[in-house]
């Protein structure tokens, strides 16, 4: 059995910090710092005591970008993120890893099916031989979108909209982010990554502790429509 990363305590302690309403803490700080302390973040609307590998080949109609596991697309995976921008907006709208869960779960936030993601400049990497990004480099590479709907129900909602980021420890390296090989004019090899923000694996993995979300949290995020809007127009 591996043994406990021995940052849970600190991590234990944040998420207190949180809850009590320290000033000088809020959930995506508190998210950042957790992730720097090397824990993975799942955002999901019903915290989950496991989460499970599922087939994701919705994803490509259901979010900004197009994703696939290419020879592997029907293989189950797991999803989770080192950004907290991204974990928060997942733990609002729906966990990735589980289609329109808010619906499934008998709360949706609309009537109709809205889309929600991210955009982000395409990342290049030179070897695989590196250790998974960490939010403070990547974070704000992040443009996080939702269609007007979405966030109009949020608003309405407040507070008693709800949610959750489930911390993991990836202690056995399971996790990996997902790439394209590609060659250079010159024969350069390199890597692009599929989607940025995502690591996957494809075991269950068990959640070591929960941070709650709720509904204003989204606004930390800087999350707009401005991307949805343009295309209906």
């Amino acid at each position: 059995m591996a043994e406990a990363n021995p940052n849970l305590p600190e991590v234990l302690e944040i998420i207190e910090r949180v809850e009590r309403q320290d000033p000088s803490i809020n959930t995506l700080i508190a998210a950042q710092q957790i992730v720097n302390l090397g824990f993975l973040l799942i955002g999901t609307a019903e915290s989950q005591a496991i989460h499970v590998p599922t087939v994701q080949t919705y994803y490509e109609k259901d979010f900004m970008q197009d994703f696939s596991f290419g020879d592997d697309a029907a293989r189950p995976v797991l999803q989770a993120t080192w950004a907290g921008n991204l974990a928060i907006e997942s733990a609002i709208f729906g966990d990735w890893n589980i289609k329109d869960q808010r619906r499934l779960l008998g709360y949706p936030l609309t009537t109709q099916h809205h889309m929600y993601g991210w955009a982000t400049a395409k990342q290049r990497l030179e070897s695989l031989d590196s250790d998974l990004p960490t939010s403070k480099e990547d974070e704000a590479k992040f443009s996080l979108h939702a269609e007007r709907p979405l966030l109009q129900a949020v608003k309405r909602l407040g507070n008693s909209l709800k949610g959750s980021i489930d911390i993991i420890d990836d202690d056995q390296n399971e996790f990996l982010i997902p790439v394209t090989p590609m060659e250079d004019d010159d024969g350069t090899r390199f890597y692009t990554v599929d989607r940025p923000g995502i690591a996957i694996c494809h075991k269950p993995v068990k959640t070591i502790a929960t941070l709650s979300v709720s509904g204003p949290d989204l606004w930390l995020t800087n999350i707009s429509s401005d991307e949805y809007d343009k295309k209906a127009n």
